[in-house]
């Protein structure tokens, strides 16, 4: 069985500004409690 969450939020700003700034992986930690930690795994595209 697969769990399904979703949670929605409604942003004062453009979605291309909220999408540039949820999808930096280098800030995730800012905002998730479970971001423990993170980094860019070099020769890897995709």
């Amino acid at each position: 069985m697969t769990e399904s969450v979703s949670v929605s939020r409604e942003m004062a700003a453009p979605p291309e500004e909220v999408w540039a700034l949820v999808s930096d992986l280098t800030r995730m930690g800012e905002w998730s409690p479970e971001a423990k930690g993170g980094r860019w795994a070099g020769g890897v595209d995709g």
